[in-house]
């Protein structure tokens, strides 16, 4: 965890603002808060792209990989991306 968003992490806001440059992992601790909410609130979420073709090798690459590290509480699809809480 970079620690400069450590408090991104963990903070209730309507909205907020990443700032960093390239290899910051902005995305990173986005798709982690995702994923906490989700626990947390038992809610759905959507993830979109603006480029469909980079969603798969990025996108759902990286909640996998996030989810490999707390792998106790998700199951995923690689055949259809899709994520499940279990």
């Amino acid at each position: 965890m970079n620690p400069h968003f450590e408090d991104f992490l963990f903070k209730r806001c309507k909205t907020q603002l990443l700032v960093g440059g390239y290899g910051s992992s902005k995305s990173y601790h986005v798709a982690h808060k995702i994923l906490l909410k989700l626990l947390e609130e038992k809610r759905t979420a959507l993830v979109v792209r603006e480029v469909y073709d980079t969603h798969r090798e990025s996108t759902f690459s990286l909640f996998t990989g996030i989810i490999g590290k707390i792998h106790t509480y998700f199951k995923y699809q690689e055949k259809h991306p899709s994520i499940f809480h279990s």
